[in-house]
C-alpha cells in the first residue's frame, strides 16, 4: 500500500489515473443517459444493441491508431482532441431532437470519450515503471481509477437527470473535460510525455 502511495506522487502516475478515471465516468454516464434519450426518441432494444456494437466496432479499430500517435507525439497529443471534441459532443447531444441524427452523434461521442483510455493507460505505465512499481501494481492503479469510475458515472448521471434534465448531466461532464484540457495546457508537456516522446514533442 505505501509503494502505491508513493507512486501517486509521480505526475505520471496521477495523470494516468485521471485519464483513465475521466472515461470511465464519461463512459457511465453515457451508458445509462444514452438507452433513456433512445427510448425518448422511439427507438427500442435493437437500436440501442446496435448503437453499443458500432461504438465498441469503432472503438476496437481506433485504439492500435491511438497507441501508435501517443507514441509518436506524446501521451497527451491525443488526449487534447479527446477532451475538445468530448466537450462538443456532450454540449450537443442533449439538444439534438432527430433521432438517427442522435444516433449517429453518440456512435462518435464513444470514440471521443474512449480517446482518453489508451494514452491514459500508456501514461500511467510510463509513471509505475519510472518508480519501479511492479507490473501487477500498475494494474491494481488501473483498476482501481476504472471500476469505481464506471460505477460513480452510472450513478451521477442517474441521479442528476431524474433530479434536473439530462442536459445538466452532460454540461457537468463537459465541465470536467474542460478543466482537465486547461490542468494539461498549464503543465509543461514534456512533464506528461513519454521520454522516447519528448523529443518530438517538443519539434
Amino acid at each position: 500500500m505505501r509503494a502505491l502511495l508513493q507512486a501517486v506522487r509521480e505526475p505520471r502516475v496521477a495523470g494516468g489515473i485521471w485519464l483513465v478515471l475521466l472515461p470511465a465516468l464519461l463512459f457511465g454516464a453515457y451508458g445509462v443517459l444514452v438507452p433513456l434519450r433512445f427510448s425518448a426518441l422511439g427507438f427500442g432494444a435493437i437500436a440501442i444493441g446496435a448503437a453499443w456494437l458500432l461504438s465498441a466496432g469503432i472503438e476496437a479499430a481506433a485504439s492500435p491508431v491511438l497507441g501508435r500517435w501517443s507514441d509518436r507525439r506524446g501521451r497527451l497529443a491525443p488526449v487534447r482532441i479527446g477532451l475538445v471534441t468530448s466537450i462538443g459532443f456532450s454540449l450537443v447531444i442533449p439538444w439534438i431532437g432527430d433521432r438517427w441524427t442522435h444516433f449517429v452523434v453518440v456512435i462518435f461521442a464513444a470514440l471521443a470519450y474512449g480517446m482518453f483510455w489508451v494514452p491514459g493507460t500508456a501514461l500511467l505505465s510510463d509513471g509505475t515503471e519510472a518508480v519501479g512499481l511492479d507490473t501487477a501494481f500498475g494494474f491494481t492503479l488501473l483498476n482501481f481509477a476504472w471500476a469505481p469510475g464506471h460505477v460513480i458515472g452510472s450513478a451521477f448521471g442517474a441521479a442528476i437527470a431524474d433530479a434536473s434534465s439530462d442536459t445538466v448531466s452532460y454540461v457537468i461532464l463537459a465541465g470536467l473535460c474542460a478543466a482537465t484540457l486547461v490542468a494539461i495546457e498549464r503543465r509543461p508537456v514534456g512533464a506528461l510525455a513519454p521520454r522516447s516522446a519528448q523529443s518530438d514533442v517538443r519539434s
